[in-house]
């Protein structure tokens, strides 16, 4: 079932694009799409390289330099399949220049905006939107049955804006950020009351992760913030958790809190580094350039 609703919103999204290359980046998906040609070609943060026609839309920095205030998430998770694309592209054409062939049937020539970046790069927000249904179901079914976990999963998508953003404007960050988010909550829930420091590391850096996509995605780390607090309420290692006997909520009752303080101390550590990309970004713009 989750397969055909893939299929459907694929053909959705590929039916919905006026001439494939049309309306399907706009506002702040734009800019977000242009951190691509910025970094890999002018190496810079300075949005008047590849944005000359929007900077009257852009805040400037200390040096005049224009800032995007777009998230730099999308962009790296973009940037793998942009290269290859855009090396494959650069490729083909020095072979049509030398065998004497005519180079436009390639398109126009690459990091050039509105052009087949943003078919792929659209498809890769899909795609990331799709993983975060199937995240969604694996998710609900631990709690509920399969038909149940199902609908929740589907209708998350199809009953919401996701299903605007995943397939008319692919380029905001709102798919990447759902896909994100949905791993997050997945990986908490699935080993939720371990009380391993380990554990809230990882969930630290997948929380990091979706705030690059969108900053305003901390709001999910309450979910292991509130599980620390309430299991220094309740007192780790109390039956009915899930502690084995390697967790330092097992520890004797006077260790308890400070094994809690470490898990939360970890937590946002690995926040800081998932989220390191954009606070470098931030501290660039304010002070580099």
């Amino acid at each position: 079932m989750l397969s055909l609703v893939a299929v459907a919103l694929l053909a959705y999204y590929l039916w919905t694009t006026p001439g494939l290359f049309g309306s399907k980046a706009q506002g702040d998906g734009l800019f977000s799409f242009h951190y691509l040609p910025n970094l890999v070609v002018f190496r810079s943060l300075d949005m008047r390289h590849s944005l000359p026609e929007h900077l009257d839309f852009m805040d400037s920095g200390p040096r005049g330099h224009k800032l995007n205030r777009a998230p730099i998430g999308p962009a790296l998770a973009m940037l793998p399949i942009y290269c290859l694309g855009e090396t494959a592209k650069l490729v083909a054409t020095g072979v049509l220049r030398g065998l004497h062939r005519e180079q436009r049937v390639l398109g126009p020539p690459p990091f050039v905006p509105h052009t087949g970046q943003m078919l792929y790069t659209g498809l890769v927000t899909l795609a990331a939107g799709l993983l975060g249904m199937l995240l969604t179901y694996r998710l609900l079914r631990r709690h509920f049955a399969g038909g149940a976990a199902l609908a929740g999963a589907v209708l998350a998508v199809v009953l919401t804006p996701q299903l605007w953003y995943l397939t008319i404007q692919p380029h905001y960050q709102h798919g990447l950020a759902f896909a994100a988010v949905a791993l997050f909550m997945e990986r908490w829930d699935r080993q939720r009351g371990s009380l391993r420091p380990r554990r809230f590391f990882g969930l630290g850096v997948l929380g990091g992760v979706a705030m690059l996509m969108r900053a305003q995605e901390v709001v999910f780390l309450l979910a292991p913030a509130l599980e620390l607090l309430l299991a220094l309420v309740r007192g780790a290692g109390r039956p009915g958790q899930r502690i084995d006997a390697t967790d330092l909520g097992a520890a004797r009752p006077g260790q308890r809190a400070g094994a809690i303080g470490l898990c939360a101390g970890v937590l946002g550590v690995g926040v800081v580094l998932g989220f390191l990309p954009q606070l470098a970004v931030w501290g660039a713009s304010i002070v580099l350039i």
